[in-house]
This record gives structure tokens, sequence and C-alpha cells, in this order.
């Protein structure tokens, strides 16, 4: 399915990393990163998005996230994915990560518009 999330203008040329929340609804337990996802539980997958693959308007150039547009990614989890699933939110900031996530983004033009709150 689709979902949406709002989030502010990346800087030129940076990484950025994603993660996704699942929920293993499988019936079975599977061995994570860091452990063994128990069904019913929640798992994180993360990804990494590099701005230099992404193609899209000259206002975008070697940006992920831009201020006045839509970032759309198309993301695919395989099962092979899920030997890197966490148990808890990863920390964005560490540099041992392991992807799980394959990441294809691209920009639509948006119209900003006023909205007069009361």
């Amino acid at each position: 399915g689709y979902t949406n999330t709002l989030v502010l203008q990346s800087y030129e040329k940076d990484n950025v990393s994603i993660v996704l929340e699942f929920e293993n609804n499988s019936g079975k337990r599977f061995m994570g990163k860091d452990g063994i996802v128990y069904p019913g539980a929640k798992f994180y997958l993360v990804g990494t998005v590099d701005p230099t693959t992404v193609t899209g308007p000259a206002e975008c150039k070697d940006r992920v996230f831009t201020q006045d547009y839509v970032t759309t990614m198309q993301m695919s989890v395989v099962r092979e994915s899920l030997k890197n699933a966490y148990n808890v939110m990863p920390d964005l900031m560490s540099p041992f990560m392991e992807i799980g996530v394959l990441l294809v983004p691209k920009w639509d033009v948006i119209t900003p518009t006023n909205v007069e709150m009361y």
C-alpha cells in the first residue's frame, strides 16, 4: 500500500536513511539482525537513498527531499532482507546499519498554497 509522511528538506549530496516499521503477521518466527522476530512482533528495515542517483527537476538536484516537492519512493523488500530486520528502532547515526530495503525515488512538482488559519 501507500503511506505519506512529512519531512524537512535534506542537505545537498547527503545520503538519507529511511526506516520502515512492519509487523510479523506470517505466523512464523524468523531470525533478524539482532535476534528472533516472533509472530505479532514489530520489526524495522533500513534503507538509504543516495541523492546522486535520483532524477528530477534542476531545483532538486543532489537532494533527496526538497521543499515544495513531493518525493515518491518505490520500495522493495525481498525475503532475504529479513535477515537484516531489527527488533527495535535502529540508531540512524550508526555507521554499521544493515540495509534491508531497496529505494527508487522520483520527484513530483506541487503547487504551494496558503491556508488561512483562524
